[in-house]
This record gives structure tokens, sequence and C-alpha cells, in this order.
């Protein structure tokens, strides 16, 4: 990738905006369930720009082989990754609403393939490994895919 033009630049900052609003609503709405604001807001523009410039994906097909590996190591900002997915259209911007709660689909350490979430850690710092074992089996049996982290 050689950068991002100035219509895609204009374009990443209203789904930024979009983001935080979103990641707020999601906050507030989680009431005593929890929710972590500010280590979510720190990296909204990272996963915007993942999830909408960098990663190779399907959204109509989560699990398929070729798919980017995103390993989301700061557990504590799901409020940043679940904006981006669903601006994505990994699921509908409905499901951000419900967050933390029983009916909803989101949590805050989610695994679901089904919805691209490829790894949840409940154990905070064990993302690296995760990520390093995904690049180097991928390496190893000459996989098509990157392996991404985000650590905090």
């Amino acid at each position: 990738m050689n950068g991002l033009t100035i219509e895609q630049i204009n374009e990443t900052k209203k789904m930024c905006q979009k983001m935080r609003i979103n990641a707020l609503k999601m906050a507030y709405s989680s009431g005593d369930r929890g929710a972590h604001i500010s280590g979510s807001l720190s990296c909204i523009e990272i996963y915007a720009v993942l999830y909408k410039w960098i990663l190779n994906y399907d959204i109509d097909n989560p699990l398929w082989e070729k798919r980017d590996r995103m390993v989301a190591g700061k557990e504590h900002a799901r409020l940043a990754e679940f904006p981006a997915m669903a601006e994505i259209g990994f699921f509908p911007e409905c499901e951000l609403e419900k967050f933390e709660s029983n009916d909803g689909l989101l949590t805050g350490h989610p695994k679901n393939l089904k919805i691209g979430l490829e790894y949840s850690s409940c154990s905070l710092g064990t993302a690296l490994p995760f990520a390093l074992g995904k690049a180097l089996y991928a390496k190893q049996f000459e996989k098509e895919y990157k392996v991404f982290v985000l650590v905090d």
C-alpha cells in the first residue's frame, strides 16, 4: 500500500467520528456491566484503517482460509473494534446497542469466527504469543494470510 488518497483519508475521518459515537453509546448502554472507554478511544484510527484499508477478508465468508488474522490483544479496546467491524458489515450496527447484554452478539472477551472475531484472550498478555503461533503456522504451511496483532 502506497498510502491513502485525500478522499480515503476524509472517508476514514468520517468513519472514525461515527465509531467514536458508537463506542460512547456502547459504553453508556452497557451500564454497570462495564466498558473500557479510554483504551478504546485511543485506537479508533488503528481499527478504522486496518478494517477499511488493510485487512484482507470476506464478510460473506468470515471463515475464508485466506483471510488475514486480526488478533485483538488490546482486549479492553473492544469499543473500538466492534464499531469498525459494524461499519464494514461483519454484523448489523444494531448489535452495538446490545453490547454486554444477555441477548447480544458482542461481549467484552469474545471469540466468534462466524462474525470475524479471531481471538479472545481472557488472560491479558497472551495475544502476542497467539499471533506468533498463527504467523509461524502460516509460514510453515505456506498460507497466504497475514497476521496482525494490536497490543497495549
